[in-house]
């Protein structure tokens, strides 16, 4: 079987797990909406900024961060990884690839919620519509649905994909140097971290720590792991 394909099938494993947390935290997301909508007065950024929001998206990315961590190792996968005859530093990409594409996922899936709940919303209020302008009334007025879809916001649409895309390169990083019997620990707790970030709108500041924690955490596992980093990331 072509080496790419047989790495393809190994770094896709985890793909039902992380489904079955995405498609958990929907209906924790959505049930909670709708228990929340009981009460006739709340308004949409009220109801988005719930912590019923925050924490249960932070405790999903935790958990999708501790499967691409914890789930690829094993003595039979590294065996496998032995003989693919594939260069270090194209498992260590496609590793690095695999997590990016889940955390991007994980990004969709959100934001899908987070409009689905709006859908939801104006449905249930006469004098609404859910159009355009009324999702950009919601991003604007909620910082955790503008966190996921900035609009015009340019410098969080910086954060929100550096910090998807380090977490997806954090999850590709533990998961390769998994083979070699190294668990890391760090990736999940700052996912985790994610949930207390209650700042208001045009305030920056959790997320440029979020990117710098991601960063650091990255650095200093690439210094640590017993593997050559400038061959792997050349």
């Amino acid at each position: 079987m072509n080496p790419h394909r047989s790495l393809f099938y190994l770094t896709s494993a985890p793909l039902w797990k992380v489904l079955t947390i995405l498609l958990c935290l929907a209906g924790v997301q959505l049930g909670g909406a709708l228990w929340l909508l009981q009460e006739p007065d709340i308004l949409v950024d009220t109801l988005l900024d719930h912590l019923l929001f925050r924490w249960s998206a932070a405790v999903a990315l935790a958990l999708v961060m501790a499967v691409l961590l914890y789930t690829t190792g094993g003595y039979n996968a590294g065996y496998t990884m032995a003989r693919l005859r594939l260069k270090a530093k194209t498992q260590f990409r496609w590793f690095m690839l695999r997590g990016v594409l889940m955390f991007f996922l994980c990004w969709a899936v959100q934001l899908g919620i987070v409009l689905g709940v709006c859908q939801i919303y104006a449905a249930r209020q006469a004098e609404l519509s859910a159009g355009n302008q009324f999702l950009l009334l919601a991003s604007y007025s909620s910082s955790y649905f503008h966190r996921l879809l900035p609009l015009a916001d340019g410098l969080q649409w910086i954060y929100t994909i550096a910090i998807y895309v380090l977490m997806g390169i954090a999850s590709g990083m533990g998961a390769y140097f998994s083979f070699s019997g190294k668990r890391t620990l760090w990736p999940p707790v700052v996912c985790l971290c994610i949930g207390l970030d209650r700042t208001t709108l045009g305030d920056y500041g959790w997320s440029f720590l979020l990117v710098i924690a991601l960063v650091l955490g990255c650095f200093v596992s690439l210094i640590n792991q017993p593997i050559d980093r400038e061959e792997a990331m050349s």
